[in-house]
């Protein structure tokens, strides 16, 4: 009877590890360990302001402090007043062993479930896989982020993990996708109203007819007969005018 107490106290303390690292994060970074998020939130001279899983608290240099399950040492602080101050710190995470498990090998053993590795064992419907955490969607189709009533020169895409929806402007002149952006002009992109003409292409065109009418119409007085002209003597005119009086 003694010995089985003995192996289950020897189980229930081996069930568990402590998974200790030194990391050094800048100010806003975020890492996670252990399956909690750990962020950096911001910098002093002698502390610094720790979050894990949402949970913020004031750790002092070289002094331990447990926040959400978690246990902070800061060892080595980096203080400039800018973004980039930084913060190296030695973390302890107590760890539940999960005997045979192996996430992140692509396949949900009977140790893992989606809360404990949906790396390998996916989500429900509706949540997506985002640092081995389920965190519910935006979004589910592309349909879901249109505008209404849908604007056809913004290219509205349902993507990331979780989804999220993504609005990008269309700048290209793509024929029938009933856009017609600032950059694009008629009949070169269809979608445009035929009113909407590339004005640089139009004053070319205009200097052409012009040029081409003046050649027209010099090649038509070239082409053209010149009569000539002759004029009567005067002898002439008095024949003429005696052949009147006899009529």
């Amino acid at each position: 009877m003694g010995i089985k107490i003995i192996i289950l106290i020897l189980l229930v303390l081996f069930s568990y590890s402590v998974l200790a690292e030194e990391i050094t994060l800048t100010k806003g970074q975020s890492i996670t360990s252990g399956g909690h998020t750990i962020t950096l939130v911001n910098v002093g001279t002698n502390n610094i302001i720790v979050s894990v899983d949402g949970v913020k608290n004031i750790v002092s240099l070289d002094q331990k402090k447990t926040i959400n399950g978690v246990e902070i040492l800061p060892v080595e602080i980096v203080y400039a007043g800018f973004d980039t101050d930084t913060a190296k710190m030695f973390i302890s995470v107590e760890e539940e062993l999960t005997f045979g498990g192996n996430c992140g090998n692509d396949i949900c053993e009977s140790s893992e479930d989606k809360s404990s590795c949906c790396a390998d064992c996916g989500c429900e419907s509706g949540y997506s896989c985002s640092n081995n955490k389920c965190e519910k969607n935006e979004c589910s189709s592309d349909e879901e982020c249109y505008s209404t009533p849908k604007d056809y020169c913004v290219s509205d895409k349902c993507l990331g993990k979780p989804k999220k929806c993504s609005h990008t402007p269309i700048t290209e002149c793509i024929v029938n996708d009933k856009c017609c952006p600032t950059n694009c002009y008629y009949p070169d992109d269809p979608d445009c109203s035929s009113a909407k003409l590339n004005p640089n292409q139009k004053t070319i065109a205009t200097t052409s007819n012009i040029t081409k009418m003046q050649e027209n119409k010099t090649e038509a007085n070239l082409s053209t007969p010149i009569k000539e002209t002759k004029k009567e003597s005067f002898f002439a005119k008095i024949i003429n005018w005696f052949k009147g009086l006899f009529k």
